[in-house]
């Protein structure tokens, strides 16, 4: 309400503001998704150590980049582009798929050491 007043779009005696998207419960659901998708990956990969952290920083960052333009209420750009929580989703991309690309790499030389060792 407050910046649609102060951008001129309605008058400060408004009773509501104009709509406005509930970017917030977009997120929610968006969220309880992403939930439902680490659970089922994590009961059948439990094994598999870091999977689900990339797999969620990847998916979050994803989520928030495509649901921070819709947003209604002005923010910081970074690079005249994108906003602060786009540039952070970005990031969290970036981080996620750094663990995934590790815990990859690290599974086959874990395994190739564990097959050198002796049966005895």
């Amino acid at each position: 309400w407050e910046q649609q007043v102060d951008n001129g779009d309605i008058p400060p005696t408004a009773a509501q503001s104009d709509p406005v998207l509930p970017t917030q419960l977009i997120e929610a659901a968006a969220n309880l998704l992403l939930f439902l998708l680490l659970y089922r990956l994590y009961r059948r990969h439990q094994e598999r150590h870091g999977l689900v952290t990339g797999t969620y920083l990847m998916a979050y960052a994803v989520i928030r980049f495509l649901v921070e333009p819709l947003r209604g209420d002005a923010r910081l750009q970074v690079a005249g582009v994108w906003s602060i929580g786009q540039f952070i989703s970005i990031l969290l991309f970036v981080a996620g798929a750094s663990i995934l690309l590790w815990r990859r790499r690290a599974a086959p030389a874990k395994a190739s050491s564990e097959s050198k060792t002796p049966a005895q």
